[in-house]
């Protein structure tokens, strides 16, 4: 019978993705109270960046150790910073909004 090392078990768990270290989560809702059609989008990494949809009016974030950064266009553009730990609910405004993490 073979067996195998704790440390082995975690190589395998990382590699087929059954142990991950997401960074974090925020949630995308169509309202601007963060209560109407949320939707989740799990950050895997410290890279992760994306576009938000037209339709999204507020964000909630869960994010232990990073900030959270949205471009807005409302004239010009300006960074929505939802600093580290920081759960409230933000009202989006204006369109074209990109998003990055600042670790």
């Amino acid at each position: 019978m073979r067996t195998f090392s704790a440390a082995a078990l975690l190589l395998i768990a990382y590699a087929t993705g059954i142990y991950s270290h997401d960074v974090g989560t925020f949630d995308t809702f169509t309202d601007i109270s963060c209560s109407e059609g949320g939707e989740g989008i799990t950050l895997p990494d410290e890279a992760s960046s994306g576009t938000l949809s037209s339709d999204v009016q507020s964000v909630k974030a869960y994010i232990p150790n990073c900030a959270l950064v949205i471009w807005v266009n409302g004239g010009g553009w300006y960074p929505l910073v939802i600093r580290p730990g920081d759960s409230s609910c933000y009202e989006l405004t204006g369109p074209g909004r990109s998003w990055n993490l600042s670790c």
